[in-house]
């Protein structure tokens, strides 16, 4: 949709519209999405990292569109640093996120040990969340190596813990 001169603009104009998924892989023009609409409308982009925090301090933005339940306990607390204006928590929170997903994901957006929806789902059964199946095309991961690297990241990023504060600070907000 981002391909098409003005659309977002215009989508932004409808009453209908209250908010814009820009899950493009081209960073700049998710930001040009941001500085076009976000006086009209929410945005929810991929902000999840250092410069995210910048454009969602300096330009506007909502929320994140990646990460499923893998990314959300990081999320969560960073987006409530970023409303408190509170970068340097923000900071903390997305360095912590990019310590796990930088083991998943490569530079270029593909999975480290499988295709990235895959990997989220069986991240996310190592977790206990409701993940579902991945369909075809895409095959599961049941590789017994893969699951046990999977496993040693999940451990060593400190997910568990980042759940249940987003769940204890979700319970208290």
């Amino acid at each position: 949709m981002g391909t098409i001169p003005g659309l977002f603009s215009r989508l932004a104009d409808l009453d209908q519209v209250v908010a814009i998924k820009d899950s493009t892989g081209d960073w700049l023009a998710m930001l040009d999405t941001v500085e076009t609409v976000s006086d009209r409308v929410r945005v929810f982009g991929s902000f999840l990292h250092r410069r995210g925090l910048a454009a969602l301090l300096e330009l506007g933005g909502d929320g994140n569109i990646d990460g499923g339940g893998v990314g959300a306990p990081y999320a969560v607390p960073f987006y409530r640093a970023v409303a408190a204006r509170d970068a340097g928590t923000a900071r903390e929170w997305v360095d912590k996120y990019k310590a796990l997903s930088g083991r998943l994901v490569n530079p270029d957006y593909s999975g480290v040990y499988a295709s990235p929806i895959p990997q989220l789902k069986a991240v996310m059964k190592l977790l206990g969340q409701p993940g579902g199946e991945v369909r075809e095309p895409l095959l599961p991961i049941t590789d017994p190596a893969t699951l046990d690297a999977l496993r040693d990241i999940v451990a060593a990023s400190g997910i568990v813990a980042a759940s249940a504060r987003a769940v204890g600070a979700g319970r208290a907000a």
